[in-house]
């Protein structure tokens, strides 16, 4: 059996491609029905009733039809295009006969026709006496005519209309309507570009979205002090929500937090130095639970699982007793 030729097929074995033109079907359509069925001869039954768009589109050049693998091909060797250059413009819709004449990297002239009523980019060129100098139907014509940049042009409509202080520039799309709606996007701060219906629901969602962040961001500078104190009030009331918010935060920010910590603590040295002085002098006058478990886990060398309450107390017990001894003795 040959490896590159798997399936068997009237006695012999064959290749997608031999089957296909053996049974006039489509290739793609026999490839994909037999790695769906993995039968042979089921994936051809169903390539018989299916038409396959490659293989049964025919096209007709210099009086044969051929089909668009084929056609490709051909016009490839005749022309020097590329058959990834045709065979995107014949599925672009484009005819035959632009396929072929237009060079690469350029639109057929039906294309350039769509394009502009579509895209709506006759430009006038006019003095600042409002004189018509030149009228043209692209931005690349008004930039050929100028002696500058196709985008020095499209910013120039959009914008301000006016050219190095010498041209107006007008397009079909640089209405005042669309100049008002340019500028307003660029300045999508403004809470009123936000109020402004859209056709596109794209933009409308954006402002949408945009507008209730501003809302938002005003009601909490208006009202940050009372805001503030409800937060303080609820988790004042709710401590165990409070220490599960804390959790969660530090979980997921334990980095951020860290580095700030360290950030404040390199630029307040002598603040931080002074508030470990006050908190280890406040504990070690309260004998608080912290300051006694240090003081066994130093002492007796033992980890923070191993201490319980009981002893924490009998420490504390003793520690005063120890103290009230040695201020008898010195007084």
């Amino acid at each position: 059996m040959n490896s590159k030729k798997p399936h068997l097929w009237k006695g012999e074995y064959r290749s997608f491609v031999d089957i296909a033109k053996l049974e006039s079907i489509g290739y793609d359509v026999l490839k994909k029905a037999f790695y769906k069925s993995r039968d042979i001869k089921q994936a051809v039954d169903y390539a018989k009733n299916t038409f396959s768009v490659k293989d049964h589109i025919k096209y007709e050049y210099n009086g044969k039809m051929y089909n668009l693998s084929q056609i490709t091909s051909v016009i490839s060797k005749d022309t020097g295009h590329t058959t990834e250059t045709i065979k995107g413009r014949i599925k672009a819709g484009w005819t035959i006969e632009d396929a072929i004449a237009t060079p690469k990297y350029k639109l057929c002239s039906t294309k350039q026709n769509s394009y502009r009523e579509k895209i709506g980019a006759q430009v006038k060129i006019f003095d600042l006496n409002d004189t018509l100098l030149y009228e043209c139907n692209t931005y690349g014509e008004a930039a050929q005519y100028l002696n500058t940049k196709q985008t020095n042009i499209v910013s120039t409509c959009n914008m301000s209309g006016i050219f190095q202080g010498k041209y107006k520039i007008r397009s079909k799309i640089s209405s005042p309507e669309k100049k008002e709606f340019l500028r307003k996007q660029q300045k999508s701060k403004n809470e009123l570009w936000c109020r402004i219906n859209y056709s596109s629901k794209e933009l409308n969602s954006l402002a949408s979205k945009r507008c209730k962040e501003l809302t938002k961001t005003l009601y909490y500078k208006k009202n940050k002090v009372e805001i503030r104190e409800k937060v303080r009030n609820y988790y004042h009331n709710n401590p165990d929500i409070k220490i599960i918010y804390n959790e969660k935060y530090y979980s997921t920010n334990k980095k951020l937090i860290q580095a700030r910590n360290k950030d404040w603590v390199a630029k307040n040295k002598e603040k931080h130095d002074n508030y470990h002085i006050n908190y280890r002098r406040n504990a070690s006058d309260t004998l608080n639970d912290v300051y006694i478990k240090t003081t066994l886990a130093v002492t007796l060398k033992l980890s923070a699982d191993q201490i319980t309450p009981e002893m924490i107390e009998i420490k504390r017990k003793q520690v005063k007793l120890y103290r009230e001894l040695k201020t008898k003795h010195y007084e």
